[in-house]
């Protein structure tokens, strides 16, 4: 256990966890200075623990979750200041944290996320379960079939493309960016509403309801609503 953990100080740093348990009270930083270099690799049953993490302090952090599970009470920032750059990859194992802010790259094929995470730049999804919040400040790639336990709040542009279902539970979708429907589906428990535009051709499902309090542009094709819940155009 330690108050402070600093991986890449101000050179190279690499912390590998296959097991055990690693506590930091305070903060665990990764590329602490710039133009250093701080890698956590955590896999099999290592029980991380901390207060605060940052993926990217000045520096340039990476942190490859494959198993194990990581815990942060508080905040988990990835490349937190002006010229530090972060990449988180959730393979596998949980992710527990109070707070999720990504300001460059989040990568996740497997393993869950549990708690709101706010993308500012770049989140990629190809699996795993997101039991969280999503609130979408940046671009958001859905390589597969998405469920947001607890909704996703979208202030910029996202297409759903043919094929793919974007599923929102719980707080639903407050959309007040620009949604492309190219062919899919929203669906979901929670309500889905609409500030700002959405335009396009697809499937409005669930049983939350669609709620339009703005633009609803159709082209394209089809739209089909096959929500259980009321469906409102203001």
């Amino acid at each position: 256990s330690a108050t402070f953990e600093n991986i890449g100080l101000l050179g190279t740093g690499t912390f590998y966890q296959s097991g055990g348990t690693n506590t930091v009270s305070d903060g665990l930083r990764l590329g602490l200075n710039s133009g250093s270099n701080g890698t956590y690799a955590l896999s099999g049953t290592g029980n991380l623990s901390a207060w605060d993490e940052y993926i990217g302090y000045w520096g340039t952090g990476t942190f490859n979750q494959t198993g194990g599970t990581n815990t942060v009470t508080n905040t988990l920032t990835i490349a937190l200041n002006v010229g530090s750059t972060g990449t988180y990859n959730l393979l596998g194992g949980p992710l527990t944290a109070g707070n999720i802010i990504n300001n460059d790259t989040f990568n996740q094929s497997g393993g869950t996320i549990n708690g709101p995470l706010q993308n500012n730049k770049t989140f990629n999804y190809s699996g795993g379960i997101f039991n969280g919040r999503l609130i979408n400040n940046g671009t958001s790639n859905f390589n597969a079939d998405f469920t947001a336990g607890n909704g996703m709040e979208q202030n910029t542009d996202l297409t759903i493309p043919s094929g793919r279902t974007i599923t929102l539970n719980g707080l639903g979708l407050e959309n007040n960016g620009n949604i492309a429907l190219t062919g899919g589906k929203l669906s979901g428990d929670g309500p889905l509403i609409n500030n700002a535009l959405m335009s396009g051709y697809g499937t409005i499902a669930g049983s939350g309801g669609f709620v339009n309090n703005a633009l609803f542009t159709q082209s394209g094709g089809n739209v089909t609503l096959s929500n259980t819940g009321a469906n409102t155009n203001y």
